[in-house]
C-alpha cells in the first residue's frame, strides 16, 4: 500500500539524516535537581510552608514535625515598600482589590491568557517589567508531561531471594494514574526499565508526582519498595526555566532531536525581553552574537560539521530535507549563549541543561533511611504549545545474536602427567574443554587423545557456542536461576569472553587440570603463526597486540594455556601448561542459518578424523596394542630371552622326564637282545 511505502520512505530519510547528526551527551546529575545549587531548590518563585495542626512545646518543635502538619501553603512572601502612600490604612478597597494574587514572569507562566499590564497599580507597586495578572483557580494550567524512567538500584531485597520484582506506578498526589504491573522485571536489584510514560497535569489541582516501585508477588499483594516525589509547580514557575533541559548541541533530526516546544533563538530572544535586555544581535555568518557587551561564539564542531561534510551531496541533502546550513549555525549559537547565561548574563539564573537526575528513593515507613536511586529525568511543557515531536523512545536497547565457532585442531608440549608403572614412560591422555556463559551451563570438551608421548594432541573437532551480545555494554545476556525454588529467570550479564583449558583424562580419580586460556573477545589476543613462537606473554603482556573479534570476524594461530598454580610453587618461567591451535570464526545468527556447520566432526561442512598416531588407544579395550606398543616395544628383547630361556626349560624338563624310560628301553633291549 500507499502508506507502507511512505512509511519505509521516511525511516530511510530518518537513517540518512542521522548520518548528518552530531554526537551528543548528558548530563548525569548525582542528585535531585532540586539540591543543585545553582537551581535554588525552584523555591526561586514559590516557596512551600507547612501548616501545623495542633499546638508545640515552643516554635522549635514545628521544625521536622511532620507528624503535625495538617496542609502546606504555597506562594512567596515579598515585602516591599509602597511609594506615594504613608499607610497601608490609606489605601482604598478597590486598590487593595486590584493586587494581584501572583506576579511572576510572562514567559513562565500559563502562555494561554494573555499578558497584560498592571493597571490603577502605579502608585502601590512599580516594576520595570511588563507583569501577569490572573486568578490562579479560575484559570488552571495543564501540562503535558513525558517522564522518562532508565533504570534503578534497590539497596535491599524484597523476596525470600534477596531479590524484587519490581514495576512503576504513577501517581498525582495520592491518585494512581499509571500502573505497569505488565511491565515488571524479575529477580533483580538493579532494573533497567527504559520506560517513557505520558501523561496531563493540571495546576494547581495536580502539583506532585509520586513515582514508585513496587515489588511484585505472586501469591500475595503487592508491596510498595520506595517512592521519590516531584514538585512539578515549582518546577513550572521557576526562572530557571526546568520544563525542558537544554541540550548541549541543537539538531531538528536523529537520535537526539531537540525536545523544546520553542526553538533556541525564540526562547533567547524572549529570556532577554524578560530581562530587558536588548536582543540579541546576530554576526552575518551567524557563528556569534552579542547580547549586551558580552560576546557568545557558535560550537566550533558545530560550524566545522557544516564546513566540511563527507560529501558535498550531505550538505545539500541538510538544506533540502533538514533546515539550511545558516539556520543551524543560528540555532546552535544561541544555545551557546543560553547554556552559558547563568555563567555571564545573569548568575543567579542558570537555565536548567539536558540532564538525567539521580533521585534517591524512600520508604514511607522508613523516612529517614534512603532505599535506593533512581535515574530519570522530566519535560512538560503546557497544552497551548504542545510538543510536535513524539516521546522519545529509551527503550534499552536489545542483545543481538551470535554463534562463536572455535575449531581446536591441536595442541603441543601438553605436561605428561601420568606415568606407566611398568615402563616408566610418561603420558597424557588429553582432551580441551572451553566455555563462554559457564562450565555447568554451555560447555563441550573434545574426544581424548589417549596417550600422549610427546604433549601433542590431534582433535580436528568443532565448539559451537550461541550467545546474546549487548553491543553498548560489551556484555554477554543470558538468563538463569539462582535456585531452584526461585521463580522465574535472572537476567545476568557477564563478560565476552571464552576460556578454553586442557586436561589430562583419568579413569579411576578426577580429571587433571593441566592450563587455561582466557580470550576477550573484544579484545581477542593475536595468537602466534608457528607452535615455537608461541610464548606465555601472549596472554600475560597488555602490550600485545589483539583485535576485536566482533570485527575482524575470525582469527587462528596458536595461544598459550596457563599451567594452574601448584601449592608451594613459585612462578618463574614455568608458565606454560601447554599449547593450542585454533580457529575462531564469529558470525550473526541469520549467518549461521545460511551457512550452517556441524558439532564435533559432524556434517554440515563435516572435519576430517586426526591423524593420530597408533600409540593413541585405550589400554583396557585394546590389549593387543598394549602388547605391541608398550610391552614388545619396551621390553623386546627381554621377551625373546624370556621365550628362549622358557623353551629350553620346556626341552629340559621334557628331556629329563623321557631320559630315564630311554635309558630302561636301551638297557632292557640289550639285555634281552643278548640273550
Amino acid at each position: 500500500s500507499s502508506s507502507a511505502v511512505d512509511e519505509s520512505l521516511d525511516a530511510i530519510e530518518t537513517d540518512r539524516l542521522k548520518e548528518l547528526a552530531l554526537f551528543q551527551t548528558f548530563d548525569i546529575v548525582e542528585t535531585e535537581l532540586e539540591n543543585v545549587y545553582d537551581y535554588e531548590g525552584f523555591t526561586d518563585c514559590i516557596e512551600s510552608f507547612p501548616l501545623y495542626k495542633g499546638k508545640g512545646s515552643s516554635r522549635s518543635d514545628e521544625v521536622g514535625d511532620e507528624n503535625r502538619i495538617y496542609t502546606k501553603f504555597k506562594g512567596k512572601f515579598c515585602i516591599k515598600q509602597i511609594q506615594g502612600q504613608t499607610s497601608v490604612r490609606e489605601l482604598s478597597t478597590d486598590q487593595i482589590k486590584n493586587i494581584p494574587r501572583m506576579s511572576v514572569s510572562p514567559s513562565i507562566l500559563n502562555p494561554q491568557l494573555s499578558t497584560r499590564r498592571q493597571s490603577g497599580m502605579d502608585a502601590i507597586v512599580k516594576t520595570k517589567h511588563q507583569m501577569l495578572q490572573f486568578d490562579y483557580n479560575k484559570n488552571p494550567i495543564t501540562l503535558k508531561c513525558r517522564l522518562y524512567i532508565i533504570k534503578a538500584v534497590l539497596y535491599r531485597g524484597w523476596d525470600q531471594s534477596g531479590k524484587a520484582d519490581p514495576f512503576i506506578k504513577i501517581a498525582l498526589n495520592n491518585t494512581t494514574i499509571i500502573d505497569d504491573t505488565e511491565g515488571k522485571l524479575r529477580n533483580t536489584l538493579e532494573p533497567v526499565f527504559g520506560k517513557s510514560f505520558e501523561f496531563d497535569v493540571q495546576l494547581p489541582i495536580q502539583n506532585l508526582i509520586c513515582i514508585q516501585l513496587w515489588d511484585w508477588d505472586m501469591t500475595s499483594s503487592n508491596d510498595l519498595m520506595a517512592e521519590t516525589k516531584i514538585d512539578i509547580e515549582n518546577r513550572w514557575f521557576s526562572c530557571h526555566r526546568a520544563t525542558c533541559g537544554l541540550p548541549k548541541r541543537y539538531d531538528s533530526v536523529g537520535y537526539n532531536v531537540w525536545r523544546d516546544t520553542k526553538k533556541p533563538t525564540q526562547i533567547l530572544e524572549e529570556l532577554c525581553r524578560t530581562a530587558d535586555i536588548d536582543s540579541p544581535v546576530y554576526a552575518p555568518d551567524f557563528q556569534s552574537l552579542k547580547i549586551a557587551d558580552d560576546v557568545f561564539e557558535c560550537d566550533p564542531e558545530c560550524i566545522e560539521f557544516i564546513k566540511h561534510a563527507k560529501t558535498a551531496g550531505d550538505t545539500i541533502h541538510r538544506k533540502a530535507h533538514h533546515e539550511s546550513p545558516d539556520d543551524y549555525t543560528k540555532e546552535n549559537t544561541a544555545l551557546m549563549a543560553l547554556n552559558k547565561w547563568g555563567k555571564t548574563i545573569n548568575p543567579k539564573l542558570a537555565l536548567v541543561t539536558e540532564h538525567i537526575e539521580c533521585r534517591s528513593l524512600f520508604n514511607p515507613e522508613f523516612p529517614n533511611i534512603e532505599q535506593g536511586k533512581l535515574e530519570m529525568w522530566l519535560d512538560f511543557f503546557p497544552m497551548s504549545r504542545p510538543p510536535s515531536s513524539g516521546i522519545t523512545d529509551i527503550t534499552p536497547p536489545k542483545p543481538t545474536s551470535y554463534q562463536l565457532r572455535l575449531t581446536v585442531w591441536n595442541t603441543s608440549d601438553v605436561e605428561l602427567n601420568d606415568e606407566n608403572f611398568l615402563t616408566g614412560e610418561k603420558s597424557s591422555d588429553i582432551y580441551v574443554k572451553a566455555w563462554i556463559v559457564g562450565e555447568n551451563v554451555d560447555a563441550e570438551q573434545t574426544d581424548i587423545h589417549y596417550r600422549s608421548l610427546s604433549g601433542e594432541g590431534n582433535f580436528n573437532w568443532r565448539f559451537i557456542f550461541d550467545f546474546q551480545f549487548l553491543d553498548i555494554e560489551e556484555k554477554i545476556v543470558f538468563e538463569a536461576k539462582d535456585s531452584v525454588f526461585q521463580v522465574g529467570n535472572t537476567v545476568k550479564k557477564i563478560p565476552p569472553r571464552i576460556i578454553i583449558r586442557v586436561y589430562d583424562a583419568d579413569f579411576f580419580s578426577a580429571d587433571d587440570f593441566l592450563g587455561e586460556c582466557i580470550l576477550n573477545l573484544t579484545s581477542f589476543k593475536y595468537g602466534a603463526k608457528s607452535s615455537k613462537r608461541c610464548k606465555a606473554d601472549i596472554l600475560l603482556d597488555p602490550k600485545h597486540k589483539g583485535t576485536n573479534l566482533f570485527t575482524s570476524k575470525r582469527i587462528s594461530g596458536w595461544w598459550p594455556m596457563i599451567a594452574p598454580l601448584k601449592p608451594g610453587e613459585i612462578r618463574d618461567t614455568n608458565l606454560l601448561g601447554g599449547k593450542l591451535e585454533a580457529e575462531f570464526s564469529l558470525v550473526t545468527a541469520e549467518e549461521a542459518e545460511k551457512s550452517p556447520v556441524g558439532k564435533a566432526r559432524e556434517a554440515p561442512q563435516p572435519l576430517e578424523e586426526p591423524n593420530r598416531p597408533k600409540t593413541s588407544f585405550l589400554w583396557f579395550t585394546s590389549p593387543w596394542k598394549v602388547f605391541r606398543y608398550v610391552l614388545w616395544r619396551n621390553y623386546k628383547w627381554t621377551l625373546l630371552l624370556t621365550v628362549v630361556i622358557f623353551i629350553t626349560l620346556i626341552c629340559l624338563l621334557i628331556g629329563l622326564w623321557t631320559l630315564p624310560g630311554e635309558i630302561m628301553k636301551q638297557f632292557t633291549a640289550t639285555i634281552f637282545g643278548t640273550g
